[in-house]
């Protein structure tokens, strides 16, 4: 889960003090934090500088916004850097010929893609070893005898890269369409520069260059219409998305109910409005601005706005240039969806917008909390009435009106994607931004925000119930102990202070011990009836005993039914005065140690924290040492000691219980220790292979030649599997990898496509799609999700958990698709073939290669994963 610091360090409001302790107090660790510090525009000459210095993901970013100069970047030491810079026109040219002669294959791809290469550079890369290299060149060169050369290349990969490439000369193009390798031919057969005519004769071909060939723009009218006859059913869906085919063979494809036809007949820019009325009715378009509808005149909105079918009516109320009346008029309609379509319409004022959430409630909630100028007394409505959609939450969580009281449910919210969208909101009050914990267990301190209490979470083995997850049976507890009282464990210290912060919001008293946290406390218990009713009973006599204890009551129920928001709480004013000096563990078991201590020295800046067992009668100590004399940003040694006796003992006991749980447990208080000490994890995971992942921080990928190298090639796939066309890759968006995030494309950052086919079964396609953040990677998840929904004959379907989140929808028989996020990157495998849901289950492994290889990515480490079975 991306840390709420991330979310805060995007704010544009986020003060100057705190922007420049954060970005002094970065260590190796932050790169993620790097590259959206590297997103903020107010960042002065010397913050650029150290960003680029120690970040590369930063450097590369910074480089993209124009923001680094050119005497800033080594090229030796920061190659994707130098690349950005040649491509913007900006680097020395001499780069490009030391990059050409350099051992690096990715960077010599990455060169071969660059613009405007310098003839003696491209004939180099032209002559590379690598096919890889060469078929990048042929992909985007534009240099027209270069390409005829590529285009007799030995190796098909590089031909079919030439056979791509749009600046390819005609007469080169037409003889590829007679390669021996299909790849070739599909490519050519695609390529909108090949003459027409001459690529029609593939009309008989493999199904997939026939595919291919429905795409073209300029083909003749007879063989468009016998493409339109093609008893493939997604040769008959490309061809009606191709912009080349007239109404008469529109209206032929409307009446085909093949594979997905009619919907992406419905995403044509010239469908005729009749046909667009039918298919409205007859398919599942969605809530989407379809581009016919979007170039409509306002004479043809109207039309289509008085038609009887409210689907048709929601297709032109997603238009956000109406004319007034005729909006006013969608904002009026009976119908729910077609309401819920116009809601956004940043042209409604605020009495609309009420109305139109009077009479829909909680099915308009969201789309009404899109719209830009939603009230902040609406906003607050849809907060804290419940139940509040979640994605509204979220809706409200990135609004510019949001009220600190909105503000504060959306950060309360268990949805980290809204906690995070409102720590992000430039509406945020500084207060309450400054005692935003990070969510990863970082130091504040470390983050380079004020000191304060820290929060020391264990993990339990044991279930809810204290059973053990082994299937023992036993009970952990964990206890803090300070000076003050217990600060977590029973909770009775934390509740008290929740409620006389909110005695004091009640009376109005400024100001005050956790002021802007009990905000987001009143907030969340307001989501609750019981909640909600204690704060009216306590706003009305702050002073009467019986609404305390009503309020006591309903804040320790939150408190036990919601951990996340109560270890939150813990890091606040609100969860205690001092780090705890005394941490400890007690189990039931009658073997093994009935109480770990984890004790500190109270002066400050201990040297040595010890970790004591009992019972008295076995060895009793592990000690882990830090050295005094380090810097004050943080200890360059630490040392963890173990007294041999101690370890035989830890043996023995480990024998005893036949488990890993008391080593689990003792590493765990050795990581609590870490925590207290303030040093950095890091990024590496903590207790490997069989623990827990306690402190994993993925790398986000984000050059397209990397993202590129998660794809399987044809060594990573099951024997008889072949690889059809070149891989694909890019920045942002492209074919096969649509913007995912509208209105957020930027935080796409790149893709990678290739299809596999083990003839005579039809394709599989793998995609990854690579986000700014995991948050970001979500969003896009739901949004793929979305899209396959939308279409009318798309169900769900079991498939076994891939990653961070997975999900499989299938379409009719014939399409089948997996999609699962790993980190901050989305992937999907998509099959097209007959038997889709048979096949289905098929796919995991594929996924689960893919999602393989991009951890290898994302850990810095070259993909090198390969699927053992065999497939035919």
């Amino acid at each position: 889960m991306p840390a709420l610091l991330h979310a805060v360090a995007r704010n544009p409001a986020l003060p100057p003090e705190l922007l420049g302790r954060m970005i002094a107090r970065l260590t190796d660790a932050d790169e993620e934090l790097a590259y959206g510090l590297a997103e903020r525009t107010d960042l002065d000459p010397g913050q650029v500088r150290l960003l680029a210095e120690r970040f590369e993901d930063a450097a590369v970013r910074l480089a993209e916004r124009g923001l680094l100069p050119v005497g800033d970047v080594n090229p030796l030491a920061r190659p994707r850097v130098a690349l950005i810079l040649l491509d913007e026109g900006r680097g020395d040219p001499a780069w490009a010929s030391l990059f050409a002669h350099g051992p690096d294959g990715l960077v010599r791809v990455r060169l071969a893609s660059a613009v405007g290469l310098p003839e003696e550079v491209a004939a180099l890369l032209a002559a590379d070893g690598s096919d890889d290299v060469v078929s990048e060149l042929a992909l985007h060169t534009t240099g027209s005898d270069l390409l005829a050369r590529l285009a007799a290349h030995p190796a098909a990969q590089v031909r079919r890269s030439a056979a791509a490439n749009e600046a390819t000369p005609a007469e080169v193009l037409t003889a590829l369409l007679d390669d021996p390798e299909m790849t070739v031919r599909e490519q050519a057969a695609a390529n909108p520069a090949t003459p027409g005519a001459a690529a029609a004769r593939l009309v008989a071909d493999h199904m997939l260059i026939r595919q291919a060939l429905a795409t073209h723009p300029g083909l003749p009218a007879g063989t468009y219409h016998r493409l339109a006859g093609d008893e493939i059913p997604w040769v008959r869906s490309n061809l009606a998305r191709n912009p080349g085919i007239d109404a008469a063979l529109m209206s032929r494809l409307a009446e085909d109910d093949g594979h997905d036809v009619r919907r992406l007949l419905a995403h044509h820019p010239a469908v005729p409005f009749d046909l667009l009325a039918r298919l409205a009715a007859a398919v599942r378009i969605g809530p989407t601005l379809l581009p016919r509808i979007a170039a409509a005149a306002p004479a043809e909105l109207r039309a289509l706005a008085a038609a009887p079918e409210p689907r048709v009516r929601m297709l032109v109320a997603e238009h956000r240039a109406l004319p007034t009346d005729l909006r006013d008029r969608l904002a009026a309609d009976a119908d729910a969806s077609v309401v819920k379509s116009v809601a956004p319409h940043p042209g409604l004022g605020g009495i609309q917008l009420a109305t139109v959430l009077d009479r829909f409630g909680t099915k308009v909630a969201t789309a009404v909390a899109r719209n830009p100028g939603t009230p902040t007394a609406l906003l607050d409505r849809i907060a804290t009435t419940p139940p509040t959609p979640v994605k509204a939450l979220r809706a409200i969580a990135a609004h510019p009106n949001a009220s600190p009281a909105a503000l504060a449910a959306c950060l309360a919210s268990p949805d980290p994607r809204t906690a995070e969208a409102a720590a992000a909101n430039p509406a945020l009050p500084v207060a309450v931004m400054a005692e935003l914990p990070p969510r990863d267990g970082r130091d504040r301190r470390a983050a380079g925000f004020p000191p304060g209490p820290h929060a020391v979470a264990v993990a339990s083995p044991f279930d809810r119930r204290g059973v053990c997850r082994d299937g023992r049976s036993g009970s952990l507890e964990a206890t803090t102990r300070t000076a003050g009282g217990i600060a977590m464990g029973d909770g009775r210290e934390l509740v008290a202070g929740a409620v006389g912060a909110l005695v004091r919001l009640a009376r109005g008293t400024p100001g005050g011990r956790g002021q802007a946290v009990a905000e987001v406390v009143r907030a969340r218990l307001r989501l609750l009836p019981e909640g909600a009713r204690a704060l009216a009973a306590i706003e009305a006599d702050p002073d009467a005993p019986a609404a305390r204890a009503e309020l006591a009551a309903a804040v320790a129920r939150l408190l036990a039914t919601d951990q996340g928001f109560a270890q939150y709480l813990t890091t606040t004013d609100l969860g205690g005065t001092a780090d705890p000096n005394t941490v400890q563990l007690r189990t039931d078991s009658e073997a093994g140690p009935t109480t770990v201590q984890l004790r500190t020295d109270p002066n400050p800046g201990p040297s040595t924290v010890q970790l004591r067992t009992g019972p008295g009668s076995d060895p009793t100590t592990v000690q882990l040492r830090v050295d005094p004399d380090a810097p004050a940003g943080g200890p360059s040694t630490v040392q963890l000691r173990v007294d041999p006796a101690a370890a035989g003992a830890a043996r023995a006991l480990a024998a005893r219980r036949g488990n890993a749980a008391v080593l689990t447990v003792l590493a765990l208080v050795l990581i609590a220790a870490l925590v207290a000490l303030g040093i950095n994890l890091g990024s590496r995971p903590l207790l490997q292979p069989t623990g827990p992942d306690l402190a994993h921080a993925a790398r986000t990928i984000r050059d397209p030649a990397r993202v590129q190298g998660v794809l399987p090639d044809a060594a990573a796939m099951p024997s008889g599997w072949q690889q059809q066309g070149a891989p694909r890759s890019g920045t942002g968006s492209g074919p096969g990898a649509p913007c995912l995030l509208p209105g957020a494309c930027d935080q796409q950052l790149a893709y990678a496509t290739v299809s596999f086919s083990a003839p005579p079964l039809p394709s599989v396609q793998f995609t990854v799609v690579t986000f700014s953040s995991a948050e970001a990677a979500g969003r896009a998840f739901d949004t793929r999700l979305d899209l396959l929904n939308a279409r009318g004959d798309a169900a769900p379907a079991a498939v076994q958990a891939v990653g961070d989140q997975s999900a499989a929808r299938t379409r009719g028989d014939s399409t089948a698709e997996t999609v699962a996020r790993v980190d901050s990157a989305l992937l999907y495998v998509h099959y097209a073939g007959p038997g889709a849901a048979v096949a289905l289950p098929g796919l995991t492994p594929f996924v689960r290669l893919l999602a393989e290889r991009t951890r290898q990515a994302e850990d810095g480490r070259t993909p090198d994963a390969v699927l053992h079975t065999t497939g035919g």
